[in-house]
């Protein structure tokens, strides 16, 4: 900061006269009360006697840079803030809006979507136009002695008005312009507040910061909404808590035959969980996820917090972009997949405390599928199974947001080695099956994905698991298949378990592959509907 020397102009104007590098003079509107030492730091703001009730501005600060400029007034010293720093930082970088630039995550079009963003309180009217002026009349014709030595010329003789013609009547003349109105006057600055925590400034208004967030938030529940489920129950809820989103378990959703325990309908809360963390990221914020926060609320599975500010990395938009175009595979498969990706989809699974254990023996393909078929046929011929399935097939022409319609699953499914569900029971809904079911690449690649542990925490971490290797492979273009019929039986999991797994607690039964009919779309339930007060 160098000391400057002003020039008053006048009582309210003060010139800094041009030196050095600088191009222009500046010029200050002030009164010399309120620049007692006149200093201008560059890149710096302006302080006028915050004790008096003054106020502070970025008056070193360029235009372009203070438009992304918040002024804070605070009671504290270094020796205080610095202990909670980065809780300040948190907080600041949850309620400061951004994102909404040409390269944010939010491109909008024209003034319409500014001002839906920023919210009805905060879009104000553009002042009414002003009626035209009209000009004042044509002066009198000049007079000789108006103009010394200027010609002058005679009047023209005024043309007789022919029998018959139309008159017109005189054109009124225009009401003078009203006078403009006073501009208002600023409102005074309000008086500063007092203790630690009240002196902070608002940053930003309350309306704004509020919509910005259920934005965001209906932006990461519909991402978290696209993620895979057991028969399509989509058994989860959000709802918005102390600058957090939190998942629940919907237990309406669970299959109570199938999964009695909620095993699968924790492993498909995962899944949308780890679509949640994605949306998060996306949205450019760390994820901070707190898993079975409160033991006392079991349908509570977790917690994700808006983090500070941090762009999402290339694998991350990479995965982002793949939520959309996964689908669920549910008939054979015409080509294998990549020989790498197998080995990447390993490494991702072990990311998220968990194992994928691809069975390559082609000699194992056989009992494997031996065990899916006995669990399908049990399942087929069993009442409470076959009613409870029946329940989320959807039949022809049904418009639920849940279950699985016709286009989802091939009208063939035992025409497979490895037996898929007979979801129409059946009645005959379905696709039918173009590629030939028997060819050599029909299978796939099978994999078990597995934990050390079987509790809930171990579910849920299966779930993200089982999303983040199934996005990864989407991106590859690979699609996978379930088949998870004998885990759903405790006597042949347990089999799998002893026979497949080497004592692993198996978690999701599944196939890769390439190729073969597209999956038909999964309708998903609305936002308002997941999303709870």
């Amino acid at each position: 900061m160098v000391p400057v020397e002003t020039v008053q102009e006048s009582p309210y104007r003060f010139v800094i006269p041009r030196d050095r590098g600088m191009r222009v003079p500046g010029v200050v509107f002030a009164t010399r009360a309120l620049i007692p030492d006149p200093a201008v730091p560059a890149g710096g703001v302006a302080a006028t006697g915050i004790a008096q009730g003054g106020v502070v501005s970025q008056g070193g600060v360029g235009f372009g840079i203070s438009c992304g400029v918040r002024l804070l007034a605070a009671d504290l010293g270094a020796g205080e803030l610095r202990p909670a720093l980065g809780q300040v930082m948190d907080r600041l970088a949850a309620v400061i809006p951004r994102g909404a630039g040409p390269g944010g995550v939010w491109q909008l079009a024209g003034r319409a979507e500014m001002d839906d963003l920023l919210g009805p309180s905060l879009a104000r009217p553009f002042p009414a136009r002003p009626p035209f002026r009209a000009p004042p009349p044509f002066p009198a014709p000049f007079r000789a002695a108006s103009l010394p030595g200027a010609a002058t010329f005679p009047a023209l003789p005024r043309a007789a008005r022919a029998p018959g013609a139309a008159t017109f009547p005189a054109l009124p003349r225009a009401p003078p312009f009203p006078a403009r109105p006073p501009f208002p006057a600023r409102p005074p600055f309000p008086a500063r507040h007092t203790g630690i925590r009240r002196t902070m400034m608002a940053v930003l208004a309350p309306q704004r910061a509020s919509y910005r967030r259920s934005i965001e938030l209906r932006f990461a529940v519909h991402a978290a909404a696209a993620a895979p489920s057991v028969n399509n129950t989509q058994p989860w809820r959000f709802a918005s808590h102390q600058h957090a989103i939190r998942m629940y378990a919907d237990p309406r959703q669970k299959l109570a035959w199938a999964d009695p325990a909620g095993r699968e309908m924790l492993i498909s809360c995962g899944a949308a969980l780890f679509n949640l963390r994605l949306a998060v990221r996306h949205l450019g914020f760390a994820a901070k996820v707190r898993l079975l926060p409160d033991p006392s609320h079991p349908d509570l599975l977790a917690e994700i917090g808006w983090g500070w500010h941090a762009p999402p990395t290339a694998e991350e938009d990479l995965l982002y972009q793949s939520i959309a175009r996964r689908h669920t595979h549910r008939g054979p498969f015409t080509a294998d997949i990549p020989p790498l990706l197998t080995g990447e989809l390993v490494r991702l699974a072990r990311q998220e405390q968990a194992q994928l254990q691809v069975i390559y023996d082609s000699r194992r393909y056989p009992p494997l599928a031996g065990l899916i078929r006995t669990a399908e046929q049990f399942q087929r011929t069993s009442p409470m199974f076959a009613a409870e399935r029946a329940h989320w097939a959807r039949p022809p022409g049904d418009r639920r947001p849940d279950g699985l319609p016709p286009a989802a699953y091939p009208a063939q499914p035992d025409e497979l080695a490895f037996a898929g569900r007979d979801f129409a029971c059946g009645a005959g809904w379905g696709y039918p099956l173009k590629s030939p079911p028997d060819g050599p690449h029909a299978i796939g690649t099978p994999a078990l994905l597995t934990t050390r542990e079987d509790t809930r925490l171990a579910w849920l971490l299966a779930g993200q698991a089982l999303q983040r290797l199934l996005l990864h492979a989407t991106s590859q273009g690979v699609s996978a298949g379930f088949h998870t019929q004998p885990l759903e039986l405790p006597p042949i999991r347990e089999r799998i378990r002893a026979e497949f797994t080497d004592g692993a607690y198996p978690q999701m039964l599944l196939r890769l592959g390439r190729g073969g009919r597209p999956a038909g779309t999964t309708p998903r339930r609305a936002v308002t509907e997941t999303l709870i007060a």
